[in-house]
């Protein structure tokens, strides 16, 4: 892995000697701007003047150029005030200019005369629309995150983005999201799943990037979460936070169900729900070192929608964060940060296909890190340096009594319902470094500028997991008679990758209104297992380019245009199946007597698998196209269309299995043949040699998935005591591949079984996506009521069309077994839309010691009470043929109520 690393830190440092010009950092900003006189002709050598509490070192000063152009570059977000000064004119200053991250900001001045040295106060704002930059970003920042009411779950918010509901990002495969904290992947390497734990009062600003990301971004086909962590200030502050959810909070919202199936499928109960945390920020040393900590501590006890039977789930959750930052000199700034993490959760999955006796008693424990330094090279030139990781140890355990030796698992698929354990036992340990460096350099040449950006980046990933079945088998039964066993050990592996990157990311700003955007990513992946290395290869090239105009001279309208291509992470857990080291044959029998077998098929997984060499990187392609206009101050519409194609997908095909044309029996709804629904016969596969399947981790042949999309976006920036952002979405997604959890991680669709293994599965297999939600609509905000220290009215409304999905049963009699089969095409049928509203109320009172406040709060979720199956779930009805069929699996929480208290300071 080492030489693909070296490779590239060649390439970057000669187009660094080629080149003369780098971008702003990753999460840094710029402010930019023109300084004209009273004849509009531009002043040279304006003395410039920036202040904010969050830029350490204190002001920062600069002079305009010859073309009477300043620029500060590196910034990182917060609220600024800019002064211009130049002799024979009047000072102007601007107060409130707000700088999301990874932004440009342009903020232009005009002079007056003055026959006297007097100062002029100008409380005009910064624009909103970003004129500079062909991506379309979302931001989130504390005055919206703080105050609106949601989860508290970091994970989750990225659904309050136009276009993400289900964590499935603009057609994505559900969880193919990056999760960054501070530059740290949160994300584990085997499926990409998010495992950083952060508290949302950490958050300063959340920026969530897919449409027109730059090259610096890569590593998912969904979309990247950008958390930025507090830091501390030269002031000293704190916060403190208690909310709970009390037994009595919650109403019920199953009444329209049928009377026999509300006494079987209650709503959620929740018996203990109690969130504490602390934080505290300031300086050690003032200007020079700050630092920011904070602790949280949660107990949870509740018992999902329609589970009905003893037990309930329990969690335990404390997590601690430390955020030190420096100036160590006028340009040189270090910051980073350590998190100590311990969960406990005690009845994992129950629901209401699954008895507490089948759930899994869950442990995680983690520790994270990152340390960044900021090298400012000279006014043009900075350099950037980081490292960090995190290490993760997460097992989950048969619920008690039971252990990982039984006793074995049951279910039953004429009735739907699981028994005796848990099916499965799972232990994971996953490990990330990464080290990466970037160059920064800034310059302007007839009339033209340039912001190139270099980077070079490093991970290394190392995860081993451990999974089995109870007591080594699994039973089906068929309408409470035993039916087939599967008899398999505990299997084990260990795999691990390196993912070598460079890029290049320029913007051009070709004259006063047009910038062009292009860029480039080069990956190098591999991935080994123990005994053989580079079992994985695959080498990437991502083009990026865009292009932003502006329309007029006022900085507040621009049309944009962006292609860029995405590639996903290395997946582990696919690469760990070439690690044969714990692995032991599989027999799949009918169930004849107790522990009496007849077997059907017996596999070895030993030379029974390969990842193909030629294999490609699965990849997203993506077009965005659109307009955005600042209406009036502080207020923005933005429209634009979304084009994403899908392909490449890597996925398991079986090429030792012969198939031939067999005919089936559906046995209907019910799932029984010889009943009254039954649906005659229907064309299936039968296996002329079962067990002889051979597994290839490839690109299958026929496998896409597109997805189309027109979006109209409204934001109102906080001012004037309110904010808001609204959104309509218009999307279309279908293929051959969905968007089911981990569908790009070779699960579902894409996995063993699946559609490109067994042809069985891939009866019906084109339609729409489950998560393919035709109409959206999301509005939240907040409203400050001034007097006797304020009360502030948010909320959360969403409109979300229902998840997509069609009849399967299980056809019977065929040599290989029963086969589950596709009746319907996914989108024959849609569960209800989601409608839903969630509401907040703070009261702030104002104590006497200055600068402390007191928050009282109450919260509201699902306030109209609607009772539908949970759209956002994996599964949220039955859909398999059975006694079940097309009941409820996943609800919707019923009207919920959560209040707390607040004290800042």
């Amino acid at each position: 892995m080492k030489a693909p690393f070296v490779a590239l830190a060649t390439i970057a440092l000669a187009v660094m000697c080629a080149v003369t010009s780098a971008a702003a950092q990753t999460g840094s900003s710029i402010i930019t701007g023109t300084v004209r006189d009273h004849t509009g002709a531009v002043v040279q050598g304006a003395a410039i003047v920036i202040t904010a509490p969050t830029l350490i070192g204190g002001e920062q000063a600069t002079a305009t150029n010859a073309e009477g152009v300043y620029r500060f570059s590196v910034l990182p977000s917060g609220t600024y005030a800019v002064s211009v000064q130049r002799d024979g004119f009047r000072t102007v200053r601007r107060a409130d200019v707000r700088v999301p991250s990874s932004s440009s900001v342009v903020i232009d001045f005009s002079l007056e005369l003055a026959a006297i040295e007097d100062r002029l106060e100008v409380q005009g704002r910064s624009p909103m629309v970003d004129v500079k930059s062909a991506s379309v970003p979302t931001r989130l920042d504390a005055d919206l995150l703080h105050n609106l009411p949601t989860s508290r779950s970091y994970a989750s918010l990225i659904n309050l983005v136009p276009g993400i509901s289900a964590d499935v990002s603009f057609g994505g495969s559900q969880k193919s999201n990056e999760i960054l904290v501070d530059g740290v992947r949160g994300t584990e390497p085997l499926f990409q799943d998010p495992v950083m734990r952060i508290n949302q009062n950490w958050v300063e600003e959340l920026q969530v990037v897919s449409l027109g990301a730059t090259a610096e971004h890569g590593g998912f086909s969904g979309a990247a979460a950008l958390a930025t962590l507090r830091s501390g200030t030269n002031r000293f502050n704190g916060l403190g936070e208690f909310w709970t959810t009390q037994p009595g909070w919650l109403a019920s919202n199953t009444g329209q169900l049928s009377e026999s199936l509300q006494k079987r499928f209650l709503s959620r109960q929740i018996f203990h729900w109690n969130d504490s945390s602390a934080q505290a920020g300031g300086p050690i040393r003032r200007d020079r070192l700050w630092f920011f900590s904070g602790l949280q501590f949660a107990q949870h006890e509740d018992r999902p929608a329609g589970f009905n039977g003893p037990g309930s789930r329990a969690e335990r959750d404390l997590q601690f964060v430390f955020k030190p930052t420096a100036s160590l000199s006028p340009r040189i700034r270090v910051d980073g940060f350590a998190s100590l993490g311990q969960s406990h959760v005690d009845g994992e999955y129950i629901a209401a296909d699954t008895p507490i006796e089948t759930s899994n008693d869950v442990r995680q424990g983690q520790i994270s890190w990152n340390a960044r330094s900021t090298w400012a090279v000279s006014d043009a030139t900075v350099a950037e340096f980081r490292h960090g990781g995190y290490d993760i140890r997460h097992v989950e355990d048969p619920h008690a009594p039971s252990t990982r030796l039984g006793p074995a698992p049951r279910y039953d698929a004429g009735t739907n319902v699981y028994s005796i354990n848990t099916t499965q036992y799972f232990e994971q340990h996953s490990r990330i470094h990464t080290t990466s460096a970037a160059l920064t350099h800034f310059t302007e040449r007839f009339g033209t500028s340039h912001e190139l950006k270099i980077g070079i980046e490093y991970e290394a990933t190392r995860a081993r997991q451990q999974y089995g079945f109870p007591g080594d088998r699994f039973y089906v039964d068929l309408f409470g008679e035993p039916n087939e066993v599967t008899l398999a050990q505990g299997t084990a592996g260990t795999a691990s990758t390196g993912r070598s990157v460079t890029f290049a990311q320029d913007v051009w700003s070709v004259n006063g209104r047009l910038t062009v955007t292009p860029g480039i990513r080069l990956e190098f992946n591999r991935g080994s297992v123990p005994g053989k290395s580079n079992v994985f290869r695959t080498n990437t090239v991502a083009p990026r380019i865009g292009a932003a105009w502006e329309l007029g001279d006022d900085h507040r309208t621009v049309v944009r245009a962006h292609y860029g291509r995405y590639f996903d992470p290395i997946f582990a857990s696919r690469i760990m199946q070439d690690d044969l080291s714990e692995t032991y044959p599989v027999i799949r029998a009918s169930v004849i007597g107790p522990d009496q077998f007849v077997e059907i098929s017996r596999t070895s997984p030993a030379g029974r698998f390969q990842i193909d060499q030629n294999i490609k990187h699965s990849n997203v392609d993506q077009i965005v196209a659109g307009v955005e206009r600042e209406l009036f101050t502080d207020f923005s519409l933005q429209t634009q269309y979304i084009r994403r194609r899908f392909g490449d997908f890597m996925g398991m095909i079986d090429t030792g299995t012969n198939y031939r044309p067999a005919t089936g029996i559906d046995p209907g709804p019910d799932g029984r043949l010889n009943t009254a629904d039954d649906g005659g016969s229907l064309s299936v596969f039968a296996a002329t040699n079962p067990g002889a399947r051979y597994l290839v981790y490839t690109n299958p042949a026929g496998a896409y998935n597109r997805y189309d999309a027109v979006q109209v976006v409204a934001r109102k920036r906080y001012s004037r005591n309110w904010q808001m952002q609204s959104s309509y979405t218009w999307s279309k997604n279908r293929g051959t591949v969905g968007n089911r959890w981990h569908v790009n991680a070779a699960r579902f669709d894409l996995g063993s079984p699946g559609r490109f293994v067994n042809p069985n599965s891939n009866i019906n297999a084109f339609g729409r996506a489950a998560f393919d939600p035709t109409h959206e609509v999301k509005l939240l905000g907040s409203y400050r009521v001034p007097g006797w220290g304020g009360t502030m009215l948010s909320g959360v409304y969403r409109y979300t069309t229902g998840q997509a999905w069609g009849r399967r049963a299980f056809i019977r009699g065929l040599p290989q077994g029963n086969e589950n089969v596709r009746i319907e095409p996914v989108g024959t049928r849609r569960t209800p839309a989601l409608n839903n509203l969630a509401l907040r109320a703070e009261k702030t009172l104002v104590l006497r010691r200055a600068g402390r406040t007191l928050g009282l709060f109450v919260e509201a979720f699902n306030l109209w009470n609607q009772g539908v199956p949970n759209a956002d779930a994996i599964t949220p009805v039955v859909d398999n043929s059975n006694l079940t069929f097309g009941e409820p699996l996943a609800w919707l929480d019923p009207r919920m109520f959560r209040a707390g208290i607040r004290l800042a300071f």
